[in-house]
């Protein structure tokens, strides 16, 4: 009944007259990879105003990704589990803290149509957003969201209405601290891991807070069977993670190269991050490990199931992806994974196919 309400309201699509905004609030609930797939539309912002103040409002979690980054002047962490929990009062409260700040432009990231509403509430006189099918009715201006185009394509089209430049090559951004690469130099030296021979495996992930993606996750197994034929080869294995849950992929990994080091832990993100950046190459599921570790520079091979990697792969010659085609776009887009077709896909990706894509990154 909601759905078919809004889909009668006519959604703005003129672009907003404010040349030179002063304050912009980029909004979005969370998801580390999503988070960093905005990344090169805050810098294309930062190029157009570089005398605005940016400020990036996301999760707790995904805040940590976005640490340092110069397009940015502040990150606020908020507990976006509150939108999934319906807690009202505190969502209430956070837009009271965001109204403070008196922006001239927010640009909101998230697609369901509460999170317009929620904008709305903030009262911020320009809100940029997306259209999904009617959704965007809360915006002030709405980019239709449904055709298959990369989501750092669809970020990017936001910062467009308000004068940003094209972005030929846009590439995602994850800044590391000179700490962070010391961690990282001194966990290979202790555990004897060659960058030029280390391949990093992340057999878990895709769990953000409100979701458990389980059919996001290619079995542990299969991976197992990757590792195991890589050390056969003579690579060593780095076995990282960073997703509540990844414990459980211990066993199996181990189990096929008992003398693979493991890094599934207590790291930070950015600890993480700086040690796929040591490494060849990192194979992983459709995760926030995959975007991490192209936000800093390490060639990734990644597993796709339920989602389109037309939508969400990284892109470039250093990158390859696995999928087996199917129509997911309604289920993608709507985050619903419960038709057939869609919940087990992930299954029909073969071992084979995966070291396949690992030998032609490899071998560059």
């Amino acid at each position: 009944m909601i759905r078919r309400i809004i889909q009668r309201i006519t959604v703005k699509k003129q672009a907003p007259e404010i040349r030179a905004p002063k304050r912009i609030c980029v909004f979005k609930i969370g998801a580390i990879g999503d988070v960093l797939m905005s990344t090169p539309m805050l810098h294309a912002l930062r190029q157009r105003f570089p005398n605005a103040r940016i400020d990036y409002w996301t999760g707790t979690l995904s805040a940590a990704a976005l640490a340092d980054n110069e397009d940015i002047n502040q990150v606020f962490a908020f507990d976006d589990t509150l939108f999934f929990k319906k807690r009202v009062g505190h969502a209430l409260n956070l837009a009271r803290q965001i109204a403070s700040r008196k922006y001239d432009i927010m640009l909101n990231l998230d697609k369901h149509w509460s999170l317009g509403v929620f904008g709305r509430m903030t009262g911020v006189p320009v809100r940029i957003g997306f259209d999904r099918e009617g959704e965007g009715f809360a915006h002030t201006v709405a980019v239709q969201y449904l055709p298959v185009k990369h989501e750092v394509d669809y970020n990017l089209e936001l910062a467009y209405l308000i004068g940003a430049k094209r972005v030929a090559q846009p590439k995602l951004e994850m800044a590391l601290s000179a700490a962070d690469k010391k961690f990282a130099q001194q966990f290979f030296k202790q555990h004897n891991l060659d960058p030029k021979k280390t391949i990093a495996i992340s057999a878990g992930g895709a769990k953000n807070p409100g979701q458990n993606m389980v059919i996001r996750r290619w079995p542990v197994g299969r991976f197992a069977e990757i590792a195991r034929a890589l050390a056969k080869e003579g690579w060593q294995i780095l076995l990282v993670g960073k997703s509540p849950g990844d414990d459980h992929v211990l066993p199996a990994m181990l189990a096929a190269v008992p003398h693979a080091v493991n890094a599934i832990g207590n790291f930070s993100i950015k600890q993480s991050a700086a040690l796929f950046q040591h490494a060849r190459l990192l194979v992983c599921n459709d995760s926030g490990p995959m975007h991490i570790a192209a936000a800093v520079g390490t060639p990734t091979v990644s597993v796709f199931g339920p989602t389109d990697p037309h939508r969400k792969a990284p892109r470039g010659d250093s990158h390859k992806w696995v999928w087996h085609p199917i129509d997911c776009t309604q289920a993608e887009v709507f985050a619903r994974y419960d038709e057939p077709h869609v919940l087990n896909n992930i299954l029909k990706v073969k071992t084979e196919h995966v070291l396949k894509a690992i030998h032609q990154v490899i071998r560059k």
